[in-house]
């Protein structure tokens, strides 16, 4: 996911010269959808220890199969394209224009990945606990 995202974020300007195509290069220093900023370090620490706890959360639970490791590697791998983004260049760069919205393909992947995690976390939660007998 980090490389179909950088090379596809490498490939936006010349892709924006194509008639028809919704593709419009900008950048991104603010954090979701522009939902706020802490400055570049801030944001990127910020966004450093999500990645570090979404990926232990995530790769025990892809382990213990409560979640498709397919899921979990579309999230991380587009967090970290998307925080590559803000240490190298200060700004994530988006290209992909949805409606409103203008976003990348890291972002389509945390966006696909999310529910199917959900789900399988929301499954494990409601289990009922399984207790080993004593011996």
């Amino acid at each position: 996911m980090l490389v179909a995202d950088q090379l596809s974020k490498s490939a936006a300007p010349w892709l924006a010269g194509i008639p028809g195509l919704p593709v419009d290069p900008l950048s991104n220093a603010e954090l979701s959808l522009g939902s706020g900023s802490f400055g570049r370090w801030g944001t990127v620490a910020a966004m450093l220890a999500g990645v570090a706890l979404a990926g232990f959360v995530l790769s025990r639970s892809a382990v213990r199969r409560s979640v498709p490791g397919w899921a979990a590697g579309l999230i991380l791998g587009g967090a970290l394209s998307n925080l590559l983004d803000r240490v190298v260049l200060g700004a994530v760069r988006d290209f992909l224009v949805l409606g409103n919205v203008v976003l990348n393909l890291a972002d389509l992947a945390v966006v696909v990945g999310l529910p199917v995690v959900a789900l399988g976390l929301w499954r494990l939660v409601g289990e009922p606990q399984r207790v080993l007998p004593q011996a």
